[in-house]
């Protein structure tokens, strides 16, 4: 299972369950597809919902989820509400923020700074900590826009509330 560094952990409870290996990699669906590719990944999924089943396609395929979903659903006699109840709950909190350009990079520097002690950091595509109860916070430049994108997740709302609140302090404060 190849997804990207935005993407809910929810994949990864899940992987565990059933012993499957989880590939982390940038945001894109060419970066996901391109280590589909290299790994013989089964399945591919971004942070935004986009699917990618390499048997029928190497693209992001919203019919092919949807028909995936059907074959589920069909496969196990069961209706959707009882398959969602059935999945770890995650909540994620998702934000930007408009940065000067010609402050991003002392923002950056600021963010790294202030997560090179966690055990835990991942810095594929900007700055991700995972806390000790798999809550986690990334923070990375938007390739598009003068912006920043701020992730934040837990099993507790309030939680990815307060995490995204406080990373978007730091932020500000530079």
């Amino acid at each position: 299972i190849v997804t990207t560094v935005a993407t809910t952990h929810m994949l990864q409870d899940i992987a565990r369950k059933y012993g499957r290996r989880v590939i982390t990699t940038a945001v894109g669906d060419l970066v996901v597809a391109k280590a589909l590719q290299e790994e013989g990944g089964i399945f591919g999924c971004e942070e935004n919902g986009g699917m990618i089943f390499p048997d029928f396609v190497w693209g992001r395929d919203g019919a092919m989820a949807a028909a995936y979903i059907l074959h589920i659903l069909a496969r196990h006699q069961k209706p959707l509400s009882e398959v969602l109840q059935s999945l770890p709950l995650r909540y994620q909190v998702k934000t930007k923020i408009t940065v000067d350009p010609a402050k991003k990079e002392r923002i950056l520097r600021h963010i790294d700074t202030l997560t090179a002690q966690e055990k835990n950091r991942i810095t594929i595509d900007g700055y991700k900590v995972v806390f000790d109860d798999n809550s986690w916070v990334l923070i990375r430049p938007s390739g598009t826009e003068p912006l920043l994108r701020l992730f934040a997740e837990s099993r507790d709302r309030e939680q990815a509330e307060n995490l995204v609140a406080k990373f978007r302090r730091h932020i500000e404060e530079v």
